[in-house]
């Protein structure tokens, strides 16, 4: 049961905070000039235009989205629906606080008082609409800038691990490489091309007999 209270304040708490702070600084206003001004009368005034800004904020939604029929049906009723509350604003609920209108009840002057008042609140509305609208571009287009960023960088991490995993593998195929060249096999190659060229070339044989004594040291440093 508070659920439904609880998501309806968290999600409107600014408005709310917003909306208290206008009447609060309108009745200040209006006791200034005049401290006789009663903080109802304010109130009882403020939520017909309240109304007005929420409906035509309703409205532009519905344009935006493309829903021409239902928003000039929205709009009708909207106006319908303002003209009802300062109806009864101007002729019950002021009459409960002991306030008289500061001119009698007359069709055409009433109905261009709501007009005026439906106007003002309606350009307000669109401010705040686009103003939302704009922000909430900015936020989409920020987590865009932040979701490409975040795919750049895990692109770049996966080409440094295939980098790194590329010189692994070239690391272990030179030291595989390596591995093949037994020095014992060159120990024996090299004692049969001594015994071979030693009757017919000696100087050739001193040659293969000082290289096999290098040997050692050749493959301590590429080791």
């Amino acid at each position: 049961m508070y659920k439904p209270i609880k998501l309806f304040f968290s999600k409107y708490i600014s408005h709310i905070f917003f909306w208290s702070c206008y009447v609060l600084y309108v009745f200040l206003l209006e006791i200034w000039a005049d401290p006789k001004n009663k903080f109802l009368d304010i109130l009882f005034a403020n939520i017909c235009q309240i109304y007005a800004f929420f409906i035509s904020l309703y409205l532009y939604k519905l344009i935006d989205q493309k829903k021409w029929i239902l928003g000039v049906m929205c709009l009708c009723a909207s106006f319908i629906g303002c003209w009802i509350l300062r109806y009864i604003y101007w002729q019950y609920l002021l009459a409960l606080i002991d306030i008289v209108p500061f001119t009698p009840y007359k069709f055409p002057v009433f109905t261009r008082i709501v007009i005026r008042a439906f106007v003002i609140f309606s350009i307000y509305a669109l401010g705040y609409f686009f103003a939302q609208r704009s922000i909430k571009r900015q936020k989409q287009l920020r987590l865009a800038e932040q979701q490409q960023a975040e795919t750049q960088q895990a692109k770049l991490e996966i080409e440094n691990q295939n980098l790194r995993l590329q010189e692994d593998l070239l690391q272990s195929e030179n030291n595989f490489l390596r591995a093949q060249i037994n020095p014992h096999f060159l120990y024996n190659c090299l004692n049969f091309f001594y015994s071979e060229t030693f009757q017919n070339n000696p100087n050739a044989a001193e040659g293969i007999l000082m290289l096999s004594c290098r040997l050692p040291i050749f493959s301590t440093v590429q080791k």
